[in-house]
């Protein structure tokens, strides 16, 4: 998260509501947060877990790194996304360690339950 951000939220919320608003971005970007170095320090991941975190995200992805619109980061589609996100999470919790997945839910909070976006109208 950027420093001036963090930096503006403290100054306007309590700490509990600031700790807590850190627990729901991690949930809210998981999957993806796995692959961020702050992640990967938090949670002490090996080279090998973390090879295998990115082998996970990576067979996750639509077009699965074959180009086009759908493959690529940031982009639509371009990272698990919408109902897989929860099964695609459970699946890099599988290749944490039980002291690591402990700290991730630790990290992470209660569940937050995150409203539907709109249909799309095509």
């Amino acid at each position: 998260m950027d420093a001036q951000l963090d930096k503006k939220l403290k100054a306007i919320l309590s700490e509990s509501q600031f700790a807590r608003h850190k627990q729901i971005m991690l949930q809210a970007e998981a999957p993806m947060v796995f692959l961020r170095p702050e992640t990967d320090e938090a949670l002490n991941i090996s080279d090998d877990q973390r090879e295998k975190i990115e082998q996970v995200l990576e067979e996750a992805r639509p077009g699965r790194g074959q180009g086009g619109p759908e493959a690529g980061p940031g982009g639509p589609g371009g990272g698990p996304e919408g109902p897989d996100r929860a099964a695609i999470t459970a699946k890099v919790l599988k290749v944490l360690s039980s002291t690591q997945q402990s700290k991730w839910s630790t990290m992470t909070g209660k569940p937050f339950n995150f409203p539907k976006p709109p249909a799309r109208r095509n």
